[in-house]
């Protein structure tokens, strides 16, 4: 096969260049089976030349599909902590790897139908293992089709799943409920609040377990009372006694789920403008943010009050780098799961399901510079507690 020559050195693909994946966002359905085409070949063959030039392309041990959330990438939290573990596997391993990031879930239903159908084509044609990996388990109704006709060199890897009854696929759960117990203790010691500290949980939405395990850890770690209402985040719809009864509670849940984003995870403005609302008679002290992206909203505010407004608890990544209202954060090492998870399945010993929790290290609650003095130590005594809650809160919840 021909090539371009490179002196004395060599061709490799093991990673794909982040401004391809740019352009194949936006023209996927065209370039995708021109690209995989053309890159396939390209990485089990060898040639040289006579003319002081060698041409070497280095064989890929396998290959990386990547399906992140909708509209996700950008978020500074969970999906660029995915899309950061997926590429560091890729060059460590020397993978092929393609990041498909589509703008909403109907368009993820065409990118699934779209590369599935020509990954399982040439891995077949050409024997080499494929990994698709789905960065939310709302993509599993859109690809259980095509389980049944899974090459024997295909596997399924889908995130922040509990399930355990998929027989093609693999899952991996990072439970929230023991950091989030940490938080909760921490939130109790913030400096400068008073003992009855207002919170408003922000959560993305109501149904999904990563979020309700994530704020019964800070209520049990808080020792909050919760009435166990979830308000809309509509509050221009509220009836009357509902905003009274808001502008009392100590501790209130409200969820960002919309028309435009049923996920809640990529509605920063809906959260700008609920904070808006929330500090306007009664201001919340501290906000518990369990809604990815959405957390910028409450960010936002933050930067724009100074000082004199709440404390937001980082949550995914250490946010800490955008106020400093932000005294401490809920951490995923999702980056460091993925690339656990893409060398046990190399070895062939990739688990049906795992778990990665506080006692592993996998996730931890990370103290901002400012804080630390303060925290750091308390943090650090409660975490076997937070340890032992966890685990206890799961076999009750099995």
């Amino acid at each position: 096969m021909s090539s371009l020559p490179v002196k004395s050195g060599s061709v490799s693909f093991p990673a794909f260049p982040f401004s391809v994946f740019l352009i194949m966002k936006h023209f996927s359905f065209v370039l995708f089976p021109a690209l995989f085409v053309f890159l396939f070949p390209l990485l089990s063959c060898k040639s040289s030349i006579d003319d002081g030039y060698s041409v070497q392309t280095v064989a890929s041990k396998g290959g990386i599909i990547a399906f992140y959330p909708p509209n996700g990438l950008g978020d500074n939290s969970y999906v660029d902590s995915f899309c950061s573990g997926v590429q560091k596997a890729a060059v460590k391993n020397n993978l092929l790897v393609y990041d498909i990031c589509p703008k909403n879930w109907e368009d993820a239903k065409k990118l699934i139908d779209e590369y599935i159908p020509v990954c399982y084509k040439l891995a077949k044609e050409h024997n080499l293992p494929v990994i698709f990996i789905f960065g939310d388990e709302g993509y599993l109704s859109y690809f259980s089709s095509y389980l049944a006709d899974k090459p024997g060199t295909a596997s399924f890897l889908l995130f922040d799943s509990k399930e355990t009854n998929l027989p093609a696929v693999n899952t991996v759960y990072m439970p929230l409920y023991g950091v989030s117990y940490l938080a909760g203790v921490a939130a109790k010691n913030l400096p400068s609040k008073k003992e009855n500290a207002r919170i408003l949980a922000m959560i993305a939405n109501d149904t999904s377990q990563s979020v309700k395990d994530a704020l019964n850890g800070f209520i049990a770690g808080k020792g909050a009372e919760w009435n166990k209402k979830v308000y809309d985040y509509n509050f221009a719809e509220w009836s009357q006694a509902d905003s009274d009864e808001f502008d009392r509670l100590n501790f209130a849940v409200v969820s960002l789920k919309n028309a435009k984003d049923t996920s809640g995870y990529y509605s920063a403005d809906v959260s700008y403008a609920l904070a808006l609302f929330a500090q306007k008679i009664n201001p919340f002290d501290i906000f518990f943010p369990v809604c990815g992206g959405s957390v910028h909203g409450l960010l936002r505010y933050n930067r724009e009050k100074g000082s004199d407004s709440f404390y937001t608890i980082g949550m995914d990544s250490d946010l800490s780098v955008y106020t400093s209202q932000v005294p401490f954060s809920v951490v995923k090492h999702v980056d460091s799961v993925i690339q656990k998870c893409i060398e046990q399945w190399l070895s062939e010993k990739l688990p049906h399901h795992q778990e990665f929790t506080l006692a592993d290290g996998y996730t931890e609650l990370v103290v901002s510079e400012s804080y630390k003095n303060t925290l750091s130590a308390i943090v650090q005594e409660a975490r076997q507690t937070a340890i032992d809650s966890e685990c206890e809160y799961y076999e009750k919840n099995k």
